[in-house]
């Protein structure tokens, strides 16, 4: 399309970004206005969206509302570049550049010259800490310009191509008729990849969700009939409870309900036991510090994007935190209670805090062992499996758009106890495995980040000459 002008995306088109809402302020989030962010660019509609930020966090921001319909782009991150038409009003974080192309330029079209221009965006984003391009680079990129004419044509066979996979030779632009064919072969090729890779991801997943569920069902080690039993453990988990009683740290328990047959779904190897969980561990325990001691504070955006050690918080002063906030120290699991968090298994075990304690948004539950008489890595698993998720999103109470479930549904979860020394074992082995199902995943998704460059460069036929 080269002899057709060429124009400045700024010539053609306004265009914006968003912002992120404070982390610290756990009443900015979980509210009705829909906010993106990079990663759900998907090169297509967006239909979803995985986060909400409330009204006061749009007045406290640079954050926006963009209509439905609005054409979107990935500034920076791993989707640097990957375009979408948002499905709802929504806002964005400041890696999405939303653009409003003037009636000079179809939106579509646009849509489709910027799929195409994604090799272009990854090339420039170089060199930097992270995968990044500016407005500026989008606005002086430089744009063919047809007749509405030809744009429309353009649109519509690229889109029947998407959708039903035929290439109509009455509806082809003569102009651009040999580079769509070109694009048909390989088209073809390349949706196969698409299908082979995300087969592949899904049993990746699979994969995972077995070894988790083989561990806490004692069928991922063997056992070794000299370990002292869960039901030592038992013992001592009460001792240390009557003290922490007596010292006034946490309430006496109600006497717990008797574990029915129907809850007791398998038999348990030998050495194992039957036990709630709310008898093994503290749900949302309180800490009483000194006012005066520096703490982590640890926003919920870290916990989404799965806990690290490396990660440095933002250090408060107990007195500005004790309140209104949900308590942790070292060694703690941490889970979010809000979905759609919670539906992807956000969780993480605390370390690194400041002075060994932290505070949070009120929309986590934690869990505190009893001297570590149970590990917080196999609880962690325990935490991740499908059955643990299920269990909560069934349990989900609240409004559509804040759904929560509460600490109380997992407090009478039975599970099974393992010895202390399997639970080790079992933890080590999932390491393991899991490192193995990491790079088995990795490997199927640099499969398809190549085949999606490939079929970006294949794209550019379309626009040029």
């Amino acid at each position: 399309m080269k002899k057709y002008p060429e124009k400045k995306i700024c010539d053609i088109a306004e265009t914006t970004s968003g912002g992120t809402p404070s982390r610290s302020m756990s009443q900015y989030y979980g509210g009705n206005i829909p906010w993106i962010k990079s990663g759900e660019l998907n090169d297509g509609l967006i239909s979803e969206h995985s986060e909400a930020i409330t009204e006061e966090a749009l007045k406290n921001s640079s954050a926006k509302i963009y209509p439905k319909g609005t054409l979107v782009l990935a500034l920076y991150g791993a989707t640097v570049g990957k375009v979408g038409i948002v499905n709802f009003a929504t806002a964005s974080n400041q890696a999405v550049c939303a653009i409003f192309p003037s009636r000079e330029v179809d939106k579509k079209y646009l849509f489709w010259f910027l799929r195409q221009k994604r090799l272009d965006f990854i090339r420039i984003s170089f060199g930097g800490a992270q995968p990044n391009i500016s407005q500026t680079v989008v606005k002086k990129t430089l744009l063919p310009v047809p007749p509405l004419s030809i744009q429309n044509q353009v649109v519509t066979i690229l889109d029947e191509y998407e959708t039903s996979k035929n290439l109509i030779e009455t509806e082809v632009v003569s102009e651009i008729k040999d580079d769509l064919h070109k694009y048909n072969i390989i088209k073809t090729g390349y949706d196969k990849i698409v299908e082979n890779n995300s087969t592949n991801l899904e049993l990746c997943e699979k994969l995972l969700q077995a070894i988790l569920q083989e561990a806490v069902s004692g069928k991922l080690v063997p056992q070794n009939p000299s370990d002292e039993p869960a039901s030592e453990l038992m013992k001592r988990i009460k001792v240390q409870k009557e003290k922490l009683v007596k010292e006034g740290k946490i309430r006496k328990d109600n006497v717990p309900k008797p574990i029915s047959k129907e809850e007791v779904t398998r038999e348990l190897p030998e050495g194992w036991e039957w036990e709630r969980l709310g008898e093994i561990v503290q749900f949302n325990p309180r800490n009483y510090l000194d006012n005066s001691l520096e703490v982590s504070f640890v926003p919920m955006k870290l916990i989404e994007d799965g806990y690290k050690n490396e990660h440095s918080f933002e250090i408060k002063k107990w007195s500005e935190i004790k309140s209104g906030f949900t308590h942790f120290q070292e060694r703690d699991i941490v889970f979010a209670k809000i979905t759609p968090c919670f539906e992807n298994r956000k969780s993480a075990i605390m370390s690194n805090l400041m002075n060994r304690y932290g505070a949070g948004t009120t929309e986590l539950i934690v869990m505190r062992t009893f001297d570590e008489l149970v590990l917080p890595e196999f609880l962690l698993l325990l935490v991740k499996t499908d059955d643990f998720i299920k269990l909560g999103v069934s349990s989900f109470t609240g409004t559509a758009g804040q759904q929560r479930v509460k600490s109380e549904i997992f407090q009478n979860l039975v599970i099974g106890l393992p010895p202390l020394p399997e639970q080790k074992h079992i933890v080590q082995k999932v390491d393991h495995l899991t490192n193995l199902c990491g790079e088995l995943e990795n490997k199927v998704k640099k499969n398809q980040e190549n085949s999606e460059l490939l079929m970006e460069a294949v794209l550019k036929e379309a626009f040029a000459s």
